[in-house]
């Protein structure tokens, strides 16, 4: 019979450091690409984008 192994729990994080695209605010705004961005106002319809990093 084997033992099994045991495995490490993952790590969660969020948010992801960054800036959102096109935002005005950001020192470099030729990074956020901008052109992923939407002229609509989502946020407006409820929508929320998070990211998180499971390692």
């Amino acid at each position: 019979m084997q033992v099994p192994i045991p495995v490490p729990l993952p790590e969660i994080r969020s948010p992801l450091p960054g800036t959102p695209p096109a935002d005005p605010d950001s020192d470099e705004i030729g990074r956020t690409s901008p052109f992923l961005s939407s002229t609509e106002d989502l946020a407006a319809y409820g929508y929320v984008e998070e990211e998180f990093l499971i390692s």
